[in-house]
């Protein structure tokens, strides 16, 4: 038998992914993702001994990217990269078979669905141990593999004029629910199944196939259940033990599989929604009282906490800086006494820690796993949380310099602040934005923010992770953004106050004169009455206060437009997260 190094990669991913509207749409489809990789690798592993694979599954990781290569035996390169190919594309389908087992009207208009989502390529090149140079042979590998790519060969998928998915806007949508009075929605294929399923579908909701096995999926896995943005968003509030009695009697006042977390906001105990999906265990009449009474006995205990119903949250995706050059061995010393292949394994090893450290990073109420990779990471966040958990994501990312490099390995992320209520498609798609902007950083290993307010204003700020400042200290940006929001909390100095001093600044500035500690002193005098404030009045506190915007004013190089984003920022996570 010959020896083979083949990679093999799949999509769509991102467009996969992006096609969400429900939190558990988006972790089903990145659960789908990283069953059918796992179950690839494994089929190479029992059926082509390979070694060498990249990534490793030794601890079994929840998450996988959608690629792997390995060095592989086999007589018939041909058959067996076929095979592999065949293996992730059957996996898929006994995956979607699974869920759609209950539904009778199975037509060829629902397969071609399924036949025509995945894009699957794969390379080999024969590798001899004794004679082949494992990194020159990777290279060439991925060169065949994107040379394959570029070709882009596709299946036409031929439908009827029709109703397109809510979710993908793709493909006709073959499962719908009445509207709220019971009529089907428009123009929607003649085989399309009636679901009434409130946990999958809402009224009027008409999605296809895809769609349709992500909505199922929760319920064919047991490690399902994954929250909605609501009840990430009221993480702290659901967990505080005063209120967990007021909770769960207002949970028993709904039927349990239509309960959600956005139901203990006001807003959302209207008579029209409470009474359309027959939410309550009992009569619409005898219940909207009680249960409006139920939701204002867990305000008020929240209250006597100090505590309030949280309606904002952090979407966050982070990924590693220059990762194909790192996996091609790119940045290994030409004195390097270690092999790709042991980088490799060193590389993976670390990954593994990582996947264990960003779980953890996001347990309790601090918000989300949706996937983690090993380099690259896709998380909802609690919002008082959001420095904490964002710290830990970059400071604990792996370390690549001591795996035979002194090239230090980075991390670059893009976070979204958004409202419960903003659509889910348009939040990853800012989080995708958002990280872009942090890649196209020249050094990158930066920080890129955006705060979608609910009244429609968008901000958008992009920094690095960590600097060294005039005084040598090197703070993160997630404890400037926590002081900032803490100060605002306490009203330590109010956001009237900091425009005040935003505004003292850009004309000091706009005059060339040079800000400095003595002019930001005087501009937060002439801005902020402390006696005022609830804090000390101390001239300690006062010169605390300097020190801090001048740290803040040195890490953003004195641009006071950043200045002012920044400020605005951390201020609107201090106000959303503060009673």
């Amino acid at each position: 038998m010959k020896k083979y190094l083949i990679t093999l990669t799949f999509g769509p991913v991102q467009s996969f992914l992006a096609q969400a509207r429900k939190t558990k749409d988006l972790w089903a489809g990145s659960d789908i993702l990283s069953r059918i990789c796992r179950e690839t690798i494994a089929h190479a592993l029992d059926n082509y001994q390979m070694k060498n694979h990249f990534p490793n599954m030794g601890t079994k990781p929840k998450s996988l990217p959608n690629r792997f290569s390995g060095i592989i035996e086999t007589d018939n390169i041909q058959a067996a990269g076929q095979d592999l190919k065949n293996k992730l594309d059957q996996s898929f389908k006994n995956k979607a078979k699974t869920v759609l087992h209950n539904d009778q009207q199975q037509t060829p208009e629902f397969m071609r669905q399924i036949d025509n989502l995945l894009d699957i390529h794969w390379a080999a090149v024969e590798f001899n141990e004794a004679e082949d140079d494992f990194k020159t042979k990777f290279k060439q590998v991925n060169q065949l593999l994107a040379a394959t790519k570029n070709a882009r060969p596709f299946a036409q998928l031929n439908e009827k004029a029709g109703r397109k998915c809510a979710l993908s806007g793709e493909r006709n949508a073959l499962y719908y629910r009445p509207n709220s009075k019971g009529k089907k929605p428009a123009f929607l294929s003649p085989t399309a199944v009636q679901k009434d399923e409130p946990g999958n579908l809402n009224p009027g909701e008409a999605i296809d196939v895809i769609g349709w096995i992500k909505r199922r999926w929760a319920g064919n896995c047991a490690s399902a259940a994954f929250p909605s943005v609501a009840k990430i968003a009221l993480g702290e509030a659901l967990q505080n033990a005063k209120a967990k009695s007021s909770i769960a009697e207002f949970k028993e006042m709904f039927i349990q599989e239509h309960f959600d977390a956005q139901f203990l906001y006001e807003e959302n105990l209207t008579d029209a929604i409470l009474n359309r999906d027959q939410l309550l265990k009992h009569t619409f009449d005898q219940q909207r009282k009680e249960v409006r009474k139920a939701r204002k006995r867990i305000e008020d205990a929240l209250g006597a906490e100090g505590l309030f119903l949280q309606r904002h949250y952090a979407l966050v995706m982070l990924d590693g800086d220059s990762m194909g050059k790192w996996v091609s061995g790119d940045f290994l010393s030409e004195d390097s006494a270690v092999t790709l292949q042991d980088y490799h394994a060193k590389i993976g090893e670390k990954m593994q820690q990582y996947i264990t450290a960003v779980s953890d990073a996001f347990d309790d109420d601090k918000g989300k796993l949706v996937y983690c990779g090993g380099d690259d990471v896709l998380g909802f966040i609690n919002l008082k949380y959001f420095a904490e958990v964002l710290q830990e994501l970059r400071e604990k990312f792996p370390e690549f310099a001591d795996s035979g490099t002194a090239r230090q390995s980075t991390a670059s992320a893009g976070v979204v602040i958004a409202h419960y209520k903003t659509p889910l498609s348009v939040v990853l798609k800012e989080a995708r934005a958002a990280e872009k902007r942090a890649k196209s950083v020249e050094d990158k290993d930066s920080l890129a923010i955006t705060a979608l307010k609910h009244s429609g204003e968008v901000e958008k700020l992009t920094v690095p992770w960590t600097k060294e400042l005039a005084d040598k200290s090197k703070p993160w940006i997630t404890d400037i953004i926590d002081q900032i929001a803490s100060r605002t909390a306490t009203e330590l100095i109010s956001k009237n106050a900091q425009r005040n001093m935003l505004t003292i600044l850009k004309n000091a500035q706009s005059g060339q004169e040079k800000l400095n500690g003595v002019l930001i002193k005087q501009a937060i005098e002439r801005s902020v009455d402390l006696k005022t404030r609830k804090e000390p009045t101390s001239k300690t506190a006062l010169n605390d206060l300097v020190k801090s915007y001048q740290n803040i004013l040195d890490y953003v190089e004195n641009d006071t437009q950043k200045f002012g984003l920044l400020l605005e920022i951390a201020n609107y996570i201090g106000r959303k997260t503060s009673s």
